[in-house]
């Protein structure tokens, strides 16, 4: 039986959270997957912004956040944000965020979005008005970087950092 991609990025995110238990800063992480990518056959790829570390696997990404306490959000706060998605029938322009804590880390698992950083800066032309809106009242910092494509429509793999307290 296959497991999804959520299974296995829990189960992956929590021997990660075991390697980055003492991990406190970004150069930390990286040191660490560094020292993991020495001893691995399959290499950890990962991509980083201000606060957050994402591990990139085949059809999962798990983030890991390094730097607390900024405007720039955190895992518990994306997915704060999903949940208001949800509620607000738009959860399908952003990638599910699924919250795990372990040895100290809450890390988040969300689904491979594909078409990242794809340079369309017309994003909103695959919205309507509503979503259009929506989006733009809850979420800030939407670069080609933080955004891809799920059957023809935006999706945003990076909402964190928000334009309203949460």
């Amino acid at each position: 039986m296959k497991t999804t991609y959520e299974e296995r990025g829990i189960k992956f995110g929590k021997f990660l959270a075991k390697m980055f238990e003492n991990c406190e800063d970004y150069y930390d992480f990286a040191d660490a997957m560094s020292a993991y990518n020495k001893t691995h056959k399959n290499k950890l790829h990962w991509a980083s912004g201000f606060t957050r570390i994402a591990i990139i696997r085949s059809d999962y990404v798990i983030k890991f956040t390094y730097r607390q306490g900024t405007r720039a959000g955190d895992c518990i706060s994306e997915q704060k944000i999903y949940k208001m998605a949800e509620k607000a029938g738009m959860e399908h322009l952003f990638a599910k965020t699924t919250l795990v804590e372990e040895c100290g880390h809450t890390f988040a698992v969300m689904p491979r979005i594909n078409g990242v950083d794809d340079e369309n800066r017309f994003w909103w032309s695959h919205c309507t008005k509503e979503e259009y809106n929506w989006i733009h009242d809850h979420v800030f910092d939407l670069g080609a970087k933080n955004l891809g494509y799920r059957k023809g429509k935006v999706c945003i793999i990076d909402y964190a950092y928000t334009r309203r307290a949460l």
